[in-house]
């Protein structure tokens, strides 16, 4: 059970991932399923962009490098491009720091954003509803969400995002 694993509270890195794993718990008591489309999809081009980086090292060792120029060229073109939307996906502002998109049974889609500053014991929340249509932005200290041993106040999380989400909606 994540409330009774303990964390070090000396540890912001701890303490954000810790609380990015509840995250879904969280949505979930809230009546929204977590979707994996974006994960899967990042994994994908990344997979298939070390099978293009197999194949490369597989042809160049078994042919000679005047035979097989012109693939060659077109796999490296071809792992560049992918490499660049994986990139894209990483760092842009849009998908930087999603830790979580999911659904409620109605369709509507719901995103979480989440960093924490290197010296700041501050979880800093961005909730997104629909497609960047409403945003919120909010920050957590960390000892509201963990008791004085380390161990993670699920029901805090989720209070503070469901008071959240009803006033984007209010909007």
């Amino acid at each position: 059970m994540a409330g009774l694993k303990k964390s070090n509270l000396n540890s912001i890195v701890e303490l954000r991932t810790t609380t990015d794993d509840n995250l879904p718990n969280s949505l979930s008591e809230l009546g929204y399923t977590q979707s994996f489309a974006f994960t899967d999809s990042q994994l994908a081009i990344g997979l298939v962009t070390v099978s293009l980086a197999g194949i490369l090292f597989l042809l160049d060792k078994k042919y000679e490098f005047d035979e097989i120029y012109t693939f060659t060229i077109v796999l490296i073109v071809l792992y560049f491009t992918l490499s660049s939307v994986l990139y894209y996906f990483k760092s842009a502002k849009k998908y930087k720091d999603v830790k979580y998109i999911g659904y409620d049974d109605k369709g509507n889609k719901i995103t979480i954003k989440s960093y924490s500053p290197k010296f700041e014991p501050l979880y800093k929340v961005t909730v997104i509803l629909g497609h960047n249509v409403k945003e919120t932005e909010f920050d957590i200290n960390y000892s509201e969400l963990f008791d004085a041993f380390g161990h993670f106040r699920q029901d805090e999380l989720t209070a503070r995002i469901k008071k959240e989400i009803a006033q984007l909606q209010k909007k």
